[in-house]
């Protein structure tokens, strides 16, 4: 849950189902634990090709099992190379271009086997890419957008920089984002709106603007909004209130009104799962 912080106006709210029965993921801090947010594994293989190539769209109706598999470990390899790798706190696997992703650090693939064209067992899809904490710098890959089997994308707590890419509306399979702690920019895309099956959204402690969107109203699943301390202006779009699922949200260190004279936000009083709602009136400090 979100903790006091001087003038923040914390407002606790009833909980009407136990985490633990919902499955939900944890509210926050040192909750937030192991199976979402914990870090990775390592081990050895064969090298691959350069890193330095183009990377195509993972899109391509004509990919083979086997070809979107390759495309994925050229991406992370990309991701690599252009977000700083050699000064990652943890790279096993990708320093070496280990060929197998599940022995990089940081990487899980799905557990459900794929048959390829041959009729042969394809390799597995990346599920999960956790590198919170890790070092990371540059742009977020375009790239990642592409990864139709990733369920898991946690990397806060880096020096991530400039917008979210577009692509990020094509992640069909997310169910949680963590960008939180990097310095990233921009207003949101439209293209998340789309992420129909998107649970946990934390974007907390970056430098995103604008207006919050009236789209994250169609995230009917979604169970946590973080977006405390953005540059974020205007009203919580009144959308919000559609989402019977939400039981936390943060907003403080924003500069947003239309708040009542209690200084809670109109929508709070239909959200029937919210347990927390945390603000701050004023701007970002």
């Amino acid at each position: 849950a979100p903790t006091t912080m001087g003038q923040d106006l914390f407002i606790p709210l009833p909980t009407s189902v136990a985490d633990e029965a919902r499955g939900a993921p944890a509210a926050a801090g040192a909750a937030e634990g192991a199976e979402f947010w914990e870090g990775p594994g390592g081990g050895p293989v064969s090298p691959a090709t350069s890193p330095h190539a183009l990377v195509p769209q993972s899109s391509e109706p004509d990919l083979t099992a086997e070809e979107e598999a390759d495309w994925e470990f050229e991406a992370l390899l990309h991701m690599y190379h252009s977000c700083g790798g050699v000064s990652w706190s943890r790279n096993k696997g990708w320093a070496l271009a280990l060929r197998e992703l599940s022995l990089w650090a940081g990487v899980t693939v799905a557990t459900k086997a794929r048959t390829g064209q041959s009729g042969r067992e394809a390799p597995l899809l990346v599920s999960t890419l956790r590198l919170g904490g890790n070092n990371l710098i540059g742009l977020l890959p375009d790239e990642l957008g592409e990864f139709r089997g990733l369920m898991v994308l946690d990397l806060r707590d880096n020096a991530l920089s400039g917008p979210i890419p577009r692509s990020f509306g094509k992640l069909s399979s997310i169910t949680r984002i963590n960008l939180s702690g990097n310095v990233l920019s921009g207003t949101l895309p439209d293209e998340m709106a789309s992420l129909s099956t998107l649970q946990d959204l934390r974007l907390a402690n970056n430098q995103f603007s604008g207006s919050i969107p009236a789209w994250l109203g169609d995230l009917s699943y979604l169970e946590v909004l973080e977006l405390h301390h953005n540059r974020f202006t205007g009203s919580i779009p009144d959308t919000v209130a559609r989402l019977d699922n939400l039981r936390e949200v943060t907003v403080l260190g924003n500069s947003l009104d239309d708040f009542d004279t209690t200084g809670v936000p109109l929508f709070v009083s239909k959200l029937s799962q919210l347990e927390y709602f945390d603000l701050m009136h004023g701007p970002r400090e």
